[in-house]
C-alpha cells in the first residue's frame, strides 16, 4: 500500500459545507495545511461538501464536490 504523497509545498486546501437547495454556506474552513479537517453543522437536510487546493493565493481550478443528506 502506498502512503500519502501529502499536500505539495506551500500548497494548503479549503473546505466548506453548503445547503444544496440555496448554496447558503453552513460551515468553512481555510489554510488546512494536513489531511484532516472537521467541519460541523446542525442543519439537517442535503448537503454539498466541497474541496480545493490553494496554492500561492490562487485557488484551484477544479474543487471536489460531493452531496449528501446530513442527519443529526
Amino acid at each position: 500500500a502506498q502512503g500519502s504523497i501529502g499536500p505539495e509545498s506551500g500548497t494548503t486546501y479549503s473546505a466548506r459545507l453548503l445547503r444544496a437547495d440555496t448554496q447558503a454556506v453552513l460551515a468553512s474552513q481555510t489554510g488546512i495545511a494536513g489531511t484532516t479537517a472537521t467541519l460541523s453543522t446542525t442543519y439537517v437536510g442535503d448537503v454539498i461538501a466541497e474541496l480545493w487546493s490553494v496554492r500561492d493565493g490562487l485557488d484551484s481550478h477544479q474543487r471536489w464536490r460531493h452531496t449528501f443528506a446530513h442527519a443529526i
